[in-house]
């Protein structure tokens, strides 16, 4: 696989200077696995029951299969304490939706619940085939005083939420590829070809300047689009694994029949992207272990979205799988 322009990722090769030497050690698992760090959308159980007795079939189209939460009050619990029936807030809409639990500490907190309850609820949505009915397959569920969802909010399991709304864009690709940025990325992100970092457009964000301490190890996230155009021969469009390989042989300074399997893992997304996954490790001078990790996610057959994220400690994780939840390709 040859490309026009070598290198196209020459801003790592002060990245490699400084973090890396080529000693491997022992790797982890997938850090930016979306099946292990789920993003739920937000929605109001009150517009989920409203947009049902609409049009059953429009509705079943938006949320099935869909990660979301949902705030709503408990209308009813069943015996053996593995699911409550959950209503709209303000009691306009008809209907309910049942939430159900596999997880032995779920159900014995169901049993803490009691009727009138608000809760929030997290897990997959789904309608049954026979009859029709709302389901919530459950990840988490709590008690709240607040009984209100925003659908441009975005949550974690651990709480932790974000309003897509307040968030800065950014785009790539002529905007075929539109981000949103998580808060404080913005003071620690330098575009790639502005800065002279390299000739690959853009951006890496040096996320252990966040903390504005001298302890905290190098933690870097790049996004990056790779144009076709950069290959020597445009029929190699459709080779997406030998591109990627390239890319990743290039990046690391390696020959690309030395990698590791490639990809690594492979992942359709609950909320339609497709990724393919690399990860390799180092050390640097100073004996310190560092993580090297690949997504790739292809742009029609123009080119190929690479997410590159090096760390010791994935301290800013929480952020990445929002940002990568939340970008579009057209």
């Amino acid at each position: 696989m040859h490309i026009n322009k070598q290198p196209f990722f020459l801003f790592f090769l002060l990245l490699l200077a400084i973090l890396l030497c080529g000693f491997g050690f022992s790797k982890s698992e997938m850090i930016m696995d979306t099946e292990q760090n789920v993003v739920y959308q937000n929605f109001s159980i009150d517009k989920v029951l409203t947009d049902f007795e609409a049009d059953k079939a429009s509705a079943k189209a938006q949320y099935n299969n869909c990660r979301i939460v949902i705030c709503g009050k408990v209308s009813e619990i069943t015996k053996n304490s593995k699911a409550v029936l959950v209503s709209a807030v303000n009691g306009n809409q008809e209907g309910t939706i049942k939430c159900s639990f596999s997880d032995k500490d779920l159900t014995a907190y169901a049993k803490t619940l009691s009727q009138g309850d608000f809760v929030k609820v997290y897990g997959k949505f789904s309608v049954s085939i026979i009859g029709g009915n709302l389901n919530i397959d459950v990840s988490k569920i709590e008690k709240t005083v607040v009984n209100t969802t925003i659908d441009t909010c975005y949550s974690l399991l651990n709480g932790k939420t974000i309003d897509r709304e307040s968030l800065s864009v950014r785009t790539l690709a002529d905007k075929k590829i539109t981000y949103y940025l998580p808060n404080d990325w913005s003071a620690v992100e330098y575009n790639i070809i502005e800065n002279d970092l390299g000739v690959i457009e853009g951006y890496q964000y040096r996320l252990n300047e966040i903390s504005q301490s001298a302890a905290v190890q190098p933690e870097s996230f790049f996004v990056c689009y790779f144009d076709n155009q950069l290959l020597k021969f445009s029929g190699h469009k459709s080779k997406t694994d030998l591109i990627e390989r390239s890319i990743i042989a290039n990046i690391l300074n390696k020959k690309a029949e030395s990698l590791a399997k490639f990809p690594i893992k492979k992942i359709d997304t609950y909320y339609g992207a497709k990724y393919q996954y690399y990860q390799d490790a180092y050390r640097d001078n100073l004996g310190q272990g560092y993580h090297v990790e690949f997504a790739f996610q292809k742009v029609g057959m123009d080119g190929i979205l690479v997410y590159l994220y090096v760390y010791h400690d994935a301290n800013h994780i929480d952020d990445i799988m929002f940002l990568m939840r939340l970008l579009e390709v057209q």
